[in-house]
């Protein structure tokens, strides 16, 4: 896949994201649906800081996402466990624009000291691109996530 390949794909997942996850109230952000753990708005956390480290964090650079982001949202958390709920405009706001950064950067060439990084036995990512198409996976299961959310909290 060519680099405009591969950000066309990167841009489109992340158009149908924003297709479901814009104009959701808070509650329906921050509600989690039953017999489910976390709710659309962890989704949106998890995925800007997993994609921060995924990118940013394996090329040594500085990761854009906050300090507590890894407490609040990295796999295994869940709203039930936070001593204090993040902020709705501040998650969804770093989740919205965190996207066009990564491209840019990605276009601009500033990840090229990505280090491979082993996910789990026999899965490394050996590469940016590799990362970026970890990235596309990662969202798409999340999006299927939220889809479902959606349905659960009765939204159309």
């Amino acid at each position: 896949m060519s680099k405009e390949e591969l950000v066309k794909a990167l841009m489109t997942c992340r158009g149908y994201m924003t297709m479901h996850t814009n104009g959701l109230t808070d509650e329906q952000l921050t509600t989690v649906p039953e017999g489910l753990e976390n709710n659309i708005l962890w989704n949106l956390g998890h995925l800007y800081h997993s994609h921060c480290g995924m990118t940013y964090g394996n090329s040594g650079l500085e990761s854009p996402s906050p300090d507590n982001y890894g407490d609040l949202f990295k796999g295994g958390t869940k709203p039930s466990d936070w001593a204090e709920a993040p902020s709705i405009e501040e998650v969804t706001g770093n989740f919205n624009g965190i996207m066009d950064k990564i491209v840019g950067d990605y276009t601009a060439g500033i990840f090229d000291n990505f280090k491979p990084t082993e996910l789990g036995p026999g899965m490394t990512l050996d590469s940016i691109e590799d990362a970026l198409g970890f990235v596309l996976i990662h969202e798409s299961v999340h999006h299927g996530n939220i889809i479902t959310m959606r349905r659960l909290l009765g939204v159309s």
